[in-house]
């Protein structure tokens, strides 16, 4: 293989492999924010102490 593509395909992978992680840790703060706001709407239907 040619060293440039070899560079030009690490970079792209490194690149791939950055953003998928970006990704991931977006997609689980937004499932949590997301569980905590169910949760306190459930909070709203029960009745006081």
């Amino acid at each position: 293989m040619d060293r440039n593509f070899q560079r030009a395909l690490a970079l792209t992978v490194g690149r791939a492999v950055k953003w998928l992680m970006v990704g991931i840790f977006g997609l689980f703060a937004g499932v949590v924010m997301f569980g905590e706001s169910v949760i306190q709407v459930l909070a709203w239907f029960k009745p006081p102490h």
